[in-house]
């Protein structure tokens, strides 16, 4: 009998090392994953912004096929841009998790947030009481330009 306790005991063990690998596992992954995004997204508002600078009284949302991205690019779902008097937005509908707070931290800048009710929210300062235009999604992460 003490032999098949000590039998319950390691299966225990062992599944909660394997559980806890696999958590592991998964933040790892999902970390990558924000990371990729972000830097997806500022390549994409890289080149939103060049267009911009070429073309100052555009006001509509940029072509992918007119923003001339490099051929490696692949720029995920739900990114998208808008540009109206001056101010770009370039957004992602469909972000990672924690992504806004990751490109507000690495960038230092107020101009991310999310699009919370068609106003910006940065992870900095909370609600800024800037409207966003209504073609930019709800709940879509957004950098300002």
């Amino acid at each position: 009998m003490p032999l098949i306790g000590l039998f319950l005991v390691l299966i225990i063990v062992v599944g909660a090392v394997s559980s806890n690998t696999n958590i592991d596992s998964l933040q790892v992954f999902s970390a990558a994953e924000t990371s990729a995004q972000a830097d997806n997204l500022l390549i994409y508002r890289n080149h939103v912004s060049k267009f911009a600078d070429n073309n100052p009284g555009f006001v509509g949302q940029v072509p992918d096929a007119t923003l001339v991205l490099p051929m490696w690019y692949n720029e995920g779902p739900g990114m998208g841009n808008y540009l109206s008097f001056g101010m770009q937005y370039v957004y992602v509908t469909s972000p990672s998790s924690g992504l806004a707070a990751k490109l507000a931290s690495e960038s230092e800048a107020i101009t991310v947030g999310i699009n919370r009710g068609g106003v910006f929210y940065s992870p900095r300062q909370g609600n800024t009481g800037i409207n966003l235009p209504s073609q930019i999604p709800l709940d879509a992460v957004v950098i300002i330009q």
